[in-house]
This record gives structure tokens, sequence and C-alpha cells, in this order.
């Protein structure tokens, strides 16, 4: 599982995922909320004030632990 960092997305990472899976390994990316494409009116990474960016990472777990869950019912 590919994650990107503060501020990033998954559109950065798809390159290396694609490398990867052309070598037999599964990879996945996805954009941790409010990065890239899970962006919301409500939560935009970029807009947030300092103190809500460190509440807002402190949830980006779950969005890594739902990407392993995904990972782990794959076949």
């Amino acid at each position: 599982m590919l994650v990107h960092g503060p501020g990033g997305s998954r559109a950065e990472l798809d390159g290396l995922a694609a490398r990867l899976q052309k070598a037999g390994f599964a990879a996945l990316t996805l954009d941790l909320r409010g990065h890239g494409e899970s962006a919301t009116d409500a939560l935009q990474w970029k807009t947030l004030e300092a103190d809500a960016k460190t509440r807002a990472w402190a949830f980006m777990t779950r969005d890594v632990k739902a990407g392993i869950e995904f990972l782990l019912d794959q076949k």
C-alpha cells in the first residue's frame, strides 16, 4: 500500500503503483481524507489551520487501516 504525505494525493504515486503491479505486486494507492479526490467542502487539507491539520491527521490512520483491510480481503 502506497500512502502519500501531508498535502499530497494518490495521483503522485500512481506511476510507482503501476510499475509495482507490472512486477507482480499488488499495489493500492489512496487519497487520505481531505486530500486529492477525497477532499470535500467540509474537509480540504489545503485550507485547514495548523491545529485542525493535526486533529485530521490523527484520523487518517483509519484510512490506512481501511486500505490494509481491503487488501487483506483480496484473493
